[in-house]
């Protein structure tokens, strides 16, 4: 599947200053070829925090940033982000590596970070015309099985993602998190089910 493909043209509201992008990233790391330009695309898919392809010749990476706006104290933190991927990547081979963190404010109004492009196969409603034999579908849940097994394999200490999260009473947070969620909800959802 080529870039055209996976990719849109950047969403109104959504665009970055391409010129400035390119002024950083070239002082930041040399992997961006000097003579070529940047070109920046956009994924469709994920609402929480926007993910764009940044092209310049033969190279290809990828940028995440927070959406434009308010935002809430704790989410999207790329920073946290970028960390965490610095720590995970050496030790799971699937997770894209951090190239770089940017925080700089007159490249945009965000903290950003740009990391390795990882190539497959995206399943999602995009996804048209594909009809997957029950082997294709069986070989893609397995793998996805198998790949879930390793990710859990990764000694979180060695690792240095021990540093992340509070491990101590997660499943009561989390329990609690997901009651208070369906208790703000259940109001709507009682009108909409009576139609």
């Amino acid at each position: 599947m080529s870039a055209q493909n996976e990719t849109i043209a950047v969403r109104p509201g959504e665009g970055l200053n391409v010129s400035a992008l390119s002024n950083f990233l070239t002082g930041a790391f040399d992997k961006l070829p000097a003579d070529e330009p940047l070109v920046v695309t956009q994924f469709p898919a994920g609402a929480s925090n926007l993910t764009y392809l940044l092209a310049c010749g033969s190279f290809e990476a990828v940028l995440r940033r927070p959406p434009f706006g308010p935002l809430p104290a704790k989410g999207h933190d790329m920073k946290r982000e970028y960390q965490f991927l610095k720590a995970l990547s050496p030790v799971f081979s699937y997770a894209p590596k951090p190239f770089v963190l940017g925080e700089e404010t007159e490249v945009m109004d965000a903290t950003f970070y740009v990391m390795e492009r990882k190539r497959g196969v995206v399943v999602d409603q995009r996804t048209s015309g594909v009809q997957p034999t029950a082997e294709q579908a069986r070989n893609i849940s397995e793998m996805f099985v198998r790949l879930l097994a390793e990710l859990h394999r990764v000694d979180p200490t060695s690792a240095g993602l021990d540093v992340f999260g509070h491990p101590e009473g997660f499943m009561e947070r989390q329990v609690k998190r997901w009651i208070q969620r369906f208790e703000r909800v259940k109001p709507r959802m009682n009108r909409d089910m009576r139609g």
